[in-house]
């Protein structure tokens, strides 16, 4: 009990009715009452709806059953999760920040008195309650590390550490830490697994570097098993292949101690494959200072009952506790339990200890979430998507991106080097409720919505292009149809993650990771570029040869497929503008296909370059939804003021009322709030 508010806690109904009605009782005796509208009842549980037998009453009237409530400021989900306070907390301090932001412009504030102002005015909305809810909360110190980098007037792609360097001198501390952000998929350490495929396979790592003229040692192990340990030595300008024991697959549903763990004296970039006779797929694996904590599986339906989707999640700290959510339909059956969608699923691992979850049931949209970063590596044994017409199969592994580094604008594109066949299909996954996501093919625009433990999918036919917009960060997955390509080799089915434009590079150092295990394999890289940047765009050093490139429309990016040799490859893209690409290789009823790379520093969508012109408003996502917290509201009047405002505060996208001029604004992190209608309101992305 504090002050006048109290609660009553049980872990029975009856234990809670029996609590009810003794406090019924020393009420009436002592003269109080109790307000029954204010008093509310949380079950709390995993997830599931309640039962009939749930209802409780006090002085013969029946009390209200709701999901959270807020004692003292902090807000109780029923799911025992504090993800709604920590956002909840985020916007207040968001929304402060702002005001704050506003006033000190006015009054020509120098830095000492800014920080100190957001010291006393904004960190004590941002950590009401931290004592409670803990100290991870990403969307928490966002808020902070935003205002550090609009404080210093520098872009977002700045180096975290070095705006933390400003706060720490003038002993600005919150209590929590901002993650440093990698430059893009190179890195010194990495931890991978390989799940096992319908055949034995040969496993490999291709590894290259981006540093010029140097040569180094990598040491390959695994941590857990003493088995493996070597050491290569990787130089800039070639490709080391490194042959993994064919028995460090990991097998069906399980704990494994199977985890490889490579480490590098210099950045290196790091792919993997598991080929077998007619059969197999390469990844490009992601350094541990990139990964976290929330992911989406991204896996296949079985065309034949014997053979399984498949997720493997590796470990990098001890501890690690990690919760499954199945998407409705399937389950997964581990330790003689059964597991469907509402189980509470969840398994503690040790320091690169693996666990793989598999079934014969698609387990695309399963959500992955842990209190340690993870690496988690997806697919399956042998799939065929829905948009084959040809039944030959082949295995799809690719390792899944953190939800931290979704992003809302993505191009898929189906590989425009083959001549015939069927296409490939495109799903759209979110964490977020509610995602709603404009397809773009040719022209031709279609608006979907997005749940999460689901997803959206469509066909994407041969050699074209699909352009994706959503309001929330999504993921965007591919996998290829089987379909000829000429005399005996033939386009197995291959997953691969595009990379969104926000994670595009100006240069990329990558590998062709993949050695038929019967024959040979015509390498080749899908490149998407911008049309002006592609005379001075160059493979190898070399200007790219004369190719039949694709518009995509609306836009001013084009496609083309360029063919490579076997080894290691330097793209680089023309000018300031960036570039991204996939590798694939095809063989005798083999494919292999993953990303060149990606960065992983959260910046924002080059919209003007992404659509060849210098706008303020970006697409109309709608004009019937309105998110219920914004992080400001004005009324400047007019859309491009809005727009300005917008700009200045850098927020991600604006609602505007015509008939007003009001203006909200929101940040990312308000992607995922509740949402009403509202046909006053149009809402747009900024395009800088």
């Amino acid at each position: 009990m504090y002050a006048d508010d109290m609660i009553l806690m049980s872990e029975s109904i009856q234990g809670l009715q029996n609590m009810l009605n003794t406090l019924s009782g020393y009420t009436e005796k002592w003269g109080l009452s109790v307000n029954t509208i204010k008093t509310k009842i949380v079950v709390f549980r995993k997830c599931g709806k309640i039962s009939l037998t749930e209802t409780w009453i006090y002085n013969g009237k029946p009390l209200d059953i709701v999901d959270h409530f807020c004692y003292l400021g902090v807000l109780f989900h029923y799911n025992c999760k504090f993800y709604i306070t920590q956002n909840h907390c985020a916007e207040q301090g968001r929304k402060a920040m702002f005001i704050m932001r506003k006033t000190a412009l006015s009054l020509y504030l120098n830095t000492v008195t800014s920080i100190s102002l957001f010291d006393t005015y904004v960190c004590s909305m941002l950590m009401y309650g931290c004592e409670v809810w803990g100290v991870r909360a990403p969307n928490v110190e966002k808020v902070h590390l935003d205002y550090c980098k609009t404080l210093l007037g520098v872009k977002r792609s700045t180096s975290n550490v070095m705006c933390f360097l400003i706060f720490h001198l003038h002993h600005f501390v919150t209590g929590t830490t901002i993650n440093h952000d990698s430059e893009s998929h190179s890195g010194k350490e990495f931890v991978l697994a390989f799940p096992d495929g319908s055949r034995i396979g040969n496993l490999r790592l291709y590894i290259t570097t981006p540093v010029d003229g140097t040569s180094f040692p990598v040491r390959i192990k695994t941590p857990l098993l003493s088995h493996t340990n070597m050491n290569v030595i990787v130089s800039s300008g070639q490709e080391t292949v490194v042959e993994i024991p064919s028995d460090l697959t990991v097998s069906d549903t399980s704990k494994s101690y199977k985890s490889i763990l490579v480490q590098a004296e210099n950045l290196i970039v790091l792919f993997a494959s598991n080929m077998q006779a007619d059969s197999g797929d390469s990844f490009i694996v992601y350094p541990v200072e990139v990964l976290s904590t929330e992911y989406v599986s991204v896996n296949l339906d079985s065309k034949n009952g014997a053979l399984e989707s498949m997720t493997a999640i590796i470990a990098v700290n001890d501890q690690t506790l990690v919760h499954l959510s199945l998407p409705v339909g399937s389950s997964v059956t581990y330790n003689g339990n059964t597991y469907t969608f509402g189980s509470q699923f969840s398994v503690n691992l040790k320091k690169y200890e693996i666990f793989q979850f598999s079934s014969e049931d698609d387990l695309s949209g399963t959500t992955i979430l842990s209190n340690y970063p993870i690496a988690v590596i997806s697919g399956h044994q042998l799939g065929n998507p829905s948009v084959s017409s040809i039944t030959t199969k082949d295995m799809i592994l690719e390792m899944l991106i953190p939800w931290k580094y979704w992003s809302t604008h993505y191009i898929a594109i189906s590989n425009p080097v083959f001549s015939s066949g069927d296409g490939e299909l495109i799903r759209i996954f979110t964490l977020c409720e509610k995602a709603t996501a404009i397809i773009d093919k040719s022209g031709v625009h279609s608006k979907i919505n997005i749940n999460p433990e689901s997803f959206y999918e469509f066909p994407l036919a041969l050699a074209k292009s699909a352009v994706i917009t959503s309001d929330k960060r999504v993921l965007v997955s591919q996998v290829s149809s089987s379909k000829p390509f000429s005399g005996s080799k033939r386009g197995d089915p291959r997953s691969m993650l595009p990379a969104p434009l926000n994670s595009w590079l100006n240069e990329y150092t990558f590998s062709t990771p993949g050695k038929s295990k019967g024959g040979s394999f015509e390498h080749g890289l899908v490149l998407v570029a911008y049309s002006t940047s592609i005379g001075t765009t160059t493979l190898d050093n070399m200007s790219l040869q004369p190719s039949v490139w694709h518009t995509i429309a609306g836009t001013n990016l084009k496609y083309t497929a360029l063919s490579l040799s076997e080894g290691d490859h330097t793209l680089k893209c023309g000018g300031i503008l960036k570039c991204w690409g996939y590798v694939f290789g095809i063989g005798v009823y083999e494919e292999y296909g993953t990303s060149i790379g990606r960065s992983f520093t959260k910046k924002k969508t080059p919209d003007a370059n992404f659509m060849g012109k210098v706008i303020i408003e970006l697409d109309v996502i709608d004009n019937q939804i309105l998110f219920t917290t914004p992080v400001f509201s004005t009324t400047p009047k007019s859309r491009t003021e809005c727009g300005k405002m917008c700009f200045l505060y850098s927020c991600t996208f604006l609602s505007f009322r015509s008939i007003d001029g009001l203006c909200y604004l929101y940040s990312e992190d308000q992607t995922c709030s509740r949402t009403v209608e509202s046909s006053d309101f149009r809402r747009y992305h900024l395009r800088k």
